[in-house]
C-alpha cells in the first residue's frame, strides 16, 4: 500500500497510478517525460524510498514499474468489472505477462510451423521474457504491438505480437543468432532493428525514403487509397522468398495511415542461417561432449 494514497477511492488511485505508470514507460518517439504532479512526485518519493532506488536507470525503472504495476491491479481489482479492467491495464502494456490471452491466427500457425516454430515456444518467449516492450500505450488504437525477448545460450528469441486489450495476437517468431546479429544487451525493439537491418528487404512507404524498418510513421489519404489499399503504399521489388511483417491501418477520423512497424524479411537467407547455426552449435556441444 502507498500510504500517500490512503485516502484516495480505489478509482482514483487507479487512474493516478496508470498515469504515472504510462508516462514512465518507453516511447518509441523519445517523447520526454512530463512535469510530475505533486501525488505523482509524493509516490516518486515514497516508492523510491521504499525500493531504495538511487539514481535513474533502466533497471531501477523497471524496478519501479513493477512495483506500480503490482499497486495498480489491487487498486483495479477494488472494482467490481474485471473484465473491463484487464482491457484497459492490458493496454496499457501494464498487465502481468501471464494474464495475457494468446491468441494464434491460421497465418501465423502455417508460416511459422513450417519454419519449426510451435506455438509453445512463443508462449514461453511471451510469459517469461527477459525483456519486453509495449507500444501506443495510452490509446486503443489498432497498431498498438508489443515484443518479447528471451535469451538462450546462441540466440534469442523474439516475438512480435498486436495488442488488443489483454489479447496478444503473434505476428512473427525470430530466433536471432548471436554469431549472425550483433544484438546481446539490445532492447527488444533494437534487436527487431538490427534483425530486419541483417535480413530484411529495402522497400519503400509512400512519401518516406526506402528503408528496411519502418517504426511509428504516417501519412495522408492520397487518391485511390480506399480501392487500392495496402497495394498503393509499399513498394518494393516482388519476390517469392520474402515475409511481410507489418501492422498498418487506416485512421478514417483523421483521414491518414497510420504505422506502427513494417518490415520485409528474406526468408530463404534467414533459414538458411538457422541450419548453419543449428549445424555449428551441434558440433560444439559434441566437441565439448568428447573432451
Amino acid at each position: 500500500m502507498i500510504k500517500c494514497l490512503k485516502d484516495y477511492e480505489p478509482t482514483e488511485v487507479e487512474g493516478i497510478l496508470s498515469t504515472l505508470a504510462l508516462a514512465l514507460l518507453p516511447s518509441p518517439d523519445e517523447t520526454p517525460r512530463p512535469h510530475w504532479q505533486p501525488i505523482e512526485e509524493q509516490i516518486l518519493r515514497e516508492v523510491k524510498s521504499k525500493l531504495e532506488i538511487k539514481g535513474e536507470s533502466p533497471q531501477n525503472d523497471a524496478r519501479f514499474l513493477g512495483f506500480l504495476s503490482s499497486e495498480l491491479a489491487t487498486a483495479a481489482l477494488a472494482n467490481s468489472n474485471t473484465e473491463a479492467i484487464k482491457e484497459r491495464i492490458g493496454q496499457s502494456g501494464l498487465l502481468k505477462k501471464s494474464l495475457y490471452q494468446i491468441e494464434f491466427t491460421k497465418d501465423f500457425k502455417q508460416d511459422f510451423l513450417s519454419m519449426g516454430v510451435r506455438p509453445n515456444q512463443v508462449e514461453d518467449t511471451i510469459q517469461d521474457a527477459d525483456k519486453f516492450e509495449h507500444f501506443f500505450q495510452a490509446e486503443k488504437t489498432e497498431v498498438s504491438f508489443s515484443i518479447f525477448m528471451k535469451a538462450h545460450e546462441d540466440f534469442t528469441s523474439l516475438v512480435i505480437a498486436k495488442r488488443k486489450g489483454y489479447h496478444l495476437i503473434p505476428t512473427a517468431a525470430w530466433k536471432v543468432y548471436f554469431a549472425k546479429v550483433d544484438c546481446k544487451g539490445l532492447l527488444p525493439i533494437e534487436t527487431l532493428r538490427a534483425f530486419a537491418g541483417h535480413y530484411g528487404v529495402e522497400f519503400k512507404l509512400r512519401t518516406h525514403e526506402p528503408a528496411k524498418f519502418f517504426l511509428n510513421v504516417e501519412f495522408p489519404f492520397d487518391a485511390g487509397d480506399e480501392e487500392l489499399g495496402l497495394q498503393n503504399l509499399i513498394e518494393w521489388p516482388i519476390e517469392k522468398d520474402q515475409f511481410g511483417d507489418f501492422l498498418i491501418k487506416k485512421d478514417d477520423a483523421a483521414k491518414k495511415w497510420r504505422v506502427g512497424f513494417a518490415y520485409f524479411v528474406n526468408i530463404d537467407r534467414y533459414l538458411r542461417d538457422i541450419r548453419v547455426s543449428q549445424e555449428e552449435y551441434t558440433q560444439k556441444r559434441s566437441q565439448h561432449v568428447r573432451k
